[in-house]
């Protein structure tokens, strides 16, 4: 079975937009308008893993055991040329209700191999957002109103991938269009937060990033550190 770019996200961006109430477009996109979820991170998470060999047939999203504390994170990965899979997992340390998010993929040294979203429905249009899966490239997802994404950690995205250099990373960030760095909570029309802060990965010599709270502030108003968890 196929969740990439290959099949889901080739469907216009205003087309699933308006389709699913359309999370941005009527909420004015590109404009914060103050949500339930202020705070969220957009965390990274990495694994070893071996691709079957027939390829991916069920949606690791569904076999999914989740994370369940930012202490399990694992956010640097020595070797080289392995095949790992990333997680991207939405985080905050009060309860989120998260119906979409939209970021965007960075990385250098990296053989992006395939990747999946644990949402519904994806977005994904080149002319706005770039080639999917290039460097810089965004994506959305959107989750429908009765399975929106709560708790404190939440998965909603996966990507094979291998590094080919010493000092490779691949991490998300906030992207340039108005649908990307932001996430929408269930309000019609949405109430948006900003993507406080993103994750990365570091392959061999290069330093991860895990972004959380400072506890002597408010999630909203804090700073971030860097950790190195192995």
């Amino acid at each position: 079975m196929k969740r990439d770019s290959d099949r889901r996200v080739a469907r216009p961006v205003a087309a699933w937009l308006c389709l699913l109430l359309g999370l941005w477009v009527h909420a004015g996109a590109g404009a914060e308008t103050l949500g339930r979820n202020g705070g969220v991170r957009l965390l990274l998470h990495v694994e070893p893993y071996e691709m079957p060999p027939g390829g991916i047939q069920a949606d690791p999203c569904t076999l999914l055991t989740p994370l369940t504390d930012v202490e399990q994170i694992v956010t640097e990965h020595a070797a080289i040329g392995d095949t790992v899979r990333v997680w991207a997992y939405l985080y905050t340390p009060r309860e989120m209700l998260v119906r979409g998010v939209g970021f965007a993929i960075e990385y250098e040294g990296i053989d992006f191999i395939v990747s999946g979203a644990c949402a519904p429905m994806i977005g994904q249009d080149p002319e706005i957002m770039g080639t999917w899966p290039e460097s810089g490239s965004e994506i959305a997802a959107v989750w429908m109103p009765e399975a929106p994404r709560t708790g404190h950690l939440a998965p909603v995205a996966w990507f094979v991938l291998r590094a080919l250099e010493s000092d490779a990373y691949f991490g998300v960030g906030p992207g340039n269009s108005p649908f990307s760095g932001r996430v929408g909570d269930d309000n019609l029309p949405p109430r948006e937060n900003r993507i406080w802060d993103y994750g990365r990965i570091g392959f061999g010599t290069r330093a991860g990033k895990l972004p959380i709270p400072d506890p002597r502030t408010l999630p909203s108003s804090g700073g971030a550190v860097e950790i190195r968890m192995r």
